[in-house]
């Protein structure tokens, strides 16, 4: 499998997200170790989403990716 471009994919990962009107997705990091994207969520958020976001990944860069929604508490 190929090597990710790490910043590439944080910019095409936020250009797709741009597609929920709902939902600003902020990326926080990406652990190469685990193959997870960790993003920060305001607004809609649903499985569905999150589903379409991993596929992205998927299809695009690698077929483990994960994404792992980030939860702020005060």
């Amino acid at each position: 499998m190929k090597k990710i471009n790490r910043k590439k994919m944080e910019k095409d990962f936020l250009l797709f997200a741009e597609k929920f009107e709902d939902t600003i997705v902020e990326w926080h990091e990406y652990d190469a170790a685990s193959k997870q994207v960790f993003i920060w969520v305001e607004g809609k958020w649903d499985l569905n989403i999150k589903y379409e976001l991993k596929d992205y990944l998927q299809e695009n860069f690698h077929d483990r990716i994960l994404v792992s929604r980030m939860i702020y508490r005060d």
